[in-house]
């Protein structure tokens, strides 16, 4: 994820936005908070404004369910996935050019 944030950075010119849209999981019953991850690797990266919000997702188009190897299933039997997601943005500013 670090590596994919500096890419973005890279690329960006003074006052450009990257925006993602990511969802925190759970993997073999440990929570993996992701959007924090990414917000930490952002403000690493050297994005000077970092926002994030979250949203709830009501119409997925993907199956709502992970087996016990964490891959996508319809089996309503198995465990449901988050129905939540966080939209973050990042802006990059050089130092005194605001």
């Amino acid at each position: 994820m670090q590596y994919a944030v500096q890419k973005c950075y890279d690329m960006l010119a003074n006052n450009g936005m990257a925006l993602f849209v990511i969802g925190d999981t759970e993997y073999k019953n440990v929570k993996v908070n992701n959007s924090k991850h990414l917000v930490e690797s952002l403000m690493q990266s050297g994005f000077s404004e970092v926002s994030i919000a979250k949203r709830k997702i009501s119409n997925k188009l993907l199956t709502p369910y992970r087996d016990e190897n964490g891959k996508f299933t319809s089996d309503k039997s198995k465990r449901e996935i988050y129905h939540e997601e966080f939209i973050v943005i990042g802006t990059k500013h050089n130092l005194g050019e605001r």
